[in-house]
């Protein structure tokens, strides 16, 4: 069995971490690191990655024995977990015993960032914490965005996932397609239609996400999907920002009293609705999904993966 190796040197402040004792540990945060931040893997001959695989077990990353995992890593998991490095959610219907917490992704940027550079990821590191794109997303933020430029991606739309990650609001992913081809004269008019993506997964979050809709509603010119854990949190966002008439948006039907009840359809065509009806509002809401609904779509799709998250010299490759 080959597993994952660690790299010959990672120095953090002048010091080689390769040369500590606590192997076990750097081992599994680094497979986090890794991860996380976008790198394939190759298990068993088949392509994963974050951006369209759900999460496999750490053991899956490592590729060790079951005997080994159990005396040299188990004890470590429960270690991190302890200290709350990281912590036990469900996403995509399957438990997932290491989602990096916050502080714990600061941790691990600052001890992989230059790897991760050398693993081809230069154009997206968020330099300033040695991660792509914004280091504060949870694992399942992080996971829908990746999703949304899996699936634009292959339909061969130019994509900008993290275009800031200062603290201006904007959308988590952009992504531009044709829209028309017109031939004037002797000239070719190619018009495109403009979408941005944003991941929601603190839904309680009423501030944030009024700041976000009124920067969204601010700028017409773009269309915008957001992404829910479910239709319930949809459901529930979508009454907050009904609710509130500061930011502008009114919807038909709202609000919605038993959100667990609403199809993203039925959500989406209210939606459609509200944007065509001079007497609501809701311009910075064209759509809404579900982070299952994205997996769903990617995983119906006879697509290629290899060929949007080639294998590199540098990627972890590994052989079960």
């Amino acid at each position: 069995m080959t597993g994952l190796k660690l790299p010959d040197r990672i120095v953090v402040n002048g010091v080689d971490l390769i040369k500590s004792e606590k192997r076990p540990e750097l081992l599994l945060s680094y497979a986090i690191a890794l991860w996380y931040n976008g790198v394939p893997f190759l298990i068993n001959d088949t392509l994963n990655h974050i951006g369209c695989s759900p999460p496999p077990k750490l053991r899956t990353l490592i590729g060790c024995s079951k005997k080994r995992w159990d005396k040299e890593y188990e004890p470590v998991l429960k270690r991190f977990q302890k200290v709350g490095n990281i912590k036990e959610e469900t996403i995509l219907r399957r438990k997932v015993r290491w989602s990096p917490q916050k502080k714990y992704r600061r941790t691990l940027g600052e001890a992989f960032g230059q790897v991760m550079i050398d693993h081809g990821l230069q154009s997206s590191i968020n330099e300033s914490v040695g991660l792509v794109g914004d280091w504060n997303e949870s694992l399942r933020h992080r996971m829908g965005v990746e999703r949304l430029q899996t699936i634009h991606m292959r339909a061969d739309h130019s994509v900008t996932p993290y275009p800031d990650v200062t603290n201006k609001v904007a959308p988590d992913i952009y992504w531009r397609s044709v829209d028309s081809v017109e031939v004037v004269g002797t000239s070719v008019e190619t018009k495109f239609d403009t979408w941005g993506g944003e991941v929601i997964t603190n839904h309680n979050n009423y501030k944030m996400l009024s700041r976000k809709y009124k920067s969204f509603a601010s700028n017409p010119d773009c269309k915008y999907i957001w992404v829910f854990d479910d239709r319930h949190h949809a459901a529930n966002a979508l009454n907050q920002l009904d609710y509130g008439e500061k930011q502008g948006c009114s919807l038909i039907h709202a609000p919605y009293s038993r959100p667990w009840n609403y199809s993203i359809k039925t959500l989406n065509e209210y939606i459609t609705r509200s944007q065509n009806n001079p007497d609501y509002e809701c311009a910075g809401i064209d759509q809404v999904t579900t982070l299952t609904a994205l997996q769903d779509q990617i995983s119906t799709s006879d697509g290629s993966h290899q060929s949007l998250y080639p294998l590199t010299e540098t990627s972890p490759v590994r052989v079960n």
